[in-house]
């Protein structure tokens, strides 16, 4: 569990570098991209046999706003 988190946190930090550097290139919504980013997220914590935490962070961006 400790190694996802410690993966998840470097996978945000490259993709949100990604993200800010594709926005101001290709002006693409950075809203979509957020969701692009939070489904990708779950994907990869459901993959490793995680199943309650499947959508969880989706979940928190769809609430949020």
């Amino acid at each position: 569990m400790v190694e996802l988190l410690v993966f998840s946190l470097f996978f945000s930090l490259f993709f949100f570098l990604f993200l800010f550097h594709a926005v101001d290139i290709l002006s693409v919504d950075p809203y979509l991209l957020l969701l692009s980013y939070s489904y990708w997220n779950s994907f990869l914590v459901s993959k490793e046999n995680y199943p309650e935490y499947q959508g969880l962070y989706l979940y928190t961006y769809l609430v949020q706003d």
